[in-house]
């Protein structure tokens, strides 16, 4: 049997995320020394895992968007 024969019958590794939930899209901020340290104290003090997290879920939160299981959808 060889590679090829072998990765058809087994695969290894974390199954590929549908499309829907990928994340590759960015936004970009800028901030002062002074604010990123700030904002880097608040997210440690508030538990989120990282400023990615605190991003994502205070922009979301903001325009009121909830994710399709959130909004009744299968």
């Amino acid at each position: 049997m060889n590679v090829a024969e072998t990765s058809k019958e087994a695969r290894l590794g974390r199954k590929p995320k549908p499309e829907a939930l990928k994340r590759k899209n960015r936004v970009v901020l800028l901030f002062t020394d002074d604010e990123q340290a700030a904002l880097d104290r608040h997210i440690e003090e508030q538990g989120f895992a990282d400023r990615n997290d605190f991003g994502r879920k205070l922009i979301l939160d903001q325009i009121g968007y909830k994710r399709g299981s959130e909004r009744g959808e299968a």
